[in-house]
């Protein structure tokens, strides 16, 4: 296969988040050599994948070569992107002045570039006011800000927030109070801020990641254990003179993942879990099993106010009652005629009414080919034992 058959394959591991994988198709592609402009694409999207995967130095690498291979060229893509990658990894590696310098660079051929569709939109002002604010030690709202690697927009954590310092104040005897109105006060906690930390979750097709922003943490002081639906995080935070622990557990995720293919990577900036999901392509509309399940009850407490009534419910149940209720005798006998009378059609219907009614209420029929023709009325009738036939007017 040629570059960018590997170019192709590689894109489509990163995608789905294999990066150790899809460095090497983008190093297969590298070797193969031709096309060059696909081979200067899989050196910077491998230099993206190296920064995914926390290799900065090589990304590093991957970039100085697109630039290398460059340097008689004018502004293009590769060496735009090349600058790109460089300083995100020198930034990863907090040497602030040396991104800045890439960044600045990147900025500048950007303009000379213009605005086009084949130009990738970098936000070069933003890693720019990122790297001045740390060279300077001031502070930069991270909080909106989002970044583009290969195309997916990834959320640098909010920087921790310092305190300006304060106007002198000059301070005054305090009152003496009376031991009755003394109040002990408690001791201010210990670093209680920047134990505050925020994360966060986000899924694609196949994977369910789980970002923590914490900051300046080693692989050592990052513990993750994963089960087939739950993980554990815990952070080993430094504190003032001993070490604080902090815990992100889920104790029943919302579906399965495969704990072999789980990952967890400590960055300078934050530690990030990525979880396998063992379906492909199934959406949880939550992190936690726990918390869908709690939505949807209601808490029931007593309450003085009308209750309301399904009245078709109340209806239903009446009605199986009436059909429950088995009369006898003579009542039996009407509520069958009644039955008859509902389930038929309108010839039955027509039958059993003209012949109840012509013939004084001795015959009931439900064939409406027999009634049809038949006067009842000019038949003699008789009266059933016991009883005596008479004119209704008599």
């Amino acid at each position: 296969m040629d570059a960018n058959r590997w170019l192709c394959v590689g894109n489509s591991r990163f995608v789905d988040g294999s990066y150790a994988l899809a460095i090497e198709a983008y190093s297969e592609g590298i070797d193969v050599g031709s096309p060059p402009q696909d081979v200067l694409e899989c050196l910077t999207n491998r230099a993206a994948a190296h920064i995914h995967s926390g290799n900065f130095p090589g990304g590093v690498a991957d970039s100085n070569e697109v630039l290398s291979r460059q340097a008689g060229e004018g502004p293009t893509k590769p060496k735009l992107m090349a600058f790109l990658r460089k300083g995100e990894c020198l930034y990863s590696q907090r040497e602030y002045e040396a991104a800045l310098t890439c960044f600045q660079k990147g900025a500048d051929m950007h303009h000379q570039m213009g605005t086009g569709t084949d130009t990738p939109a970098v936000p070069w002002d933003r890693w720019i006011r990122k790297c001045n604010a740390e060279i300077s030690g001031s502070v930069y709202p991270l909080s909106t800000s989002s970044a583009s690697v290969n195309g997916h927009s990834v959320v640098p954590p909010r920087s921790a927030e310092r305190p300006m310092p304060a106007a002198p104040v000059v301070k005054e005897a305090p009152a003496v109070l009376p031991k009755e109105r003394q109040q002990p006060q408690p001791p201010p906690s210990d670093d209680a801020a920047s134990h505050k930390i925020r994360h966060e979750w986000m899924q694609t097709s196949s994977h369910v990641m789980v970002t923590v922003y914490a900051k300046g943490l080693t692989d050592k002081q990052c513990n993750a254990t994963f089960a087939d639906r739950s993980f554990s995080l815990t952070l080993q935070l430094p504190g003032e003179g001993e070490v604080c622990p902090w815990v992100l557990r889920v104790g029943e995720l919302h579906g399965d993942i495969v704990p072999d293919m789980s990952t967890v990577v400590v960055s300078p900036l934050k530690v990030e879990l990525k979880m396998k999901k063992k379906t492909y392509g199934a959406v949880w509309p939550t992190l936690e099993k726990a918390a869908e399940n709690k939505k949807g009850e209601a808490r029931q407490y007593p309450s003085s106010r009308a209750q309301k009534k399904d009245w078709e419910q109340i209806d239903k149940e009446l009605e199986d009652e009436l059909k429950a209720e088995r009369p006898e005798g003579e009542a039996a006998l009407n509520a069958l005629f009644r039955e008859i009378y509902a389930k038929g059609d309108e010839d039955t219907r027509r039958a059993m009414v003209k012949s109840f009614q012509t013939s004084g209420g001795t015959v009931l029929s439900t064939n409406w080919g027999e009634v049809s023709h038949k006067d009842y009325e000019k038949e003699p009738l008789e009266p059933p034992a016991g009883q005596e036939r008479k004119q209704w007017n008599e």
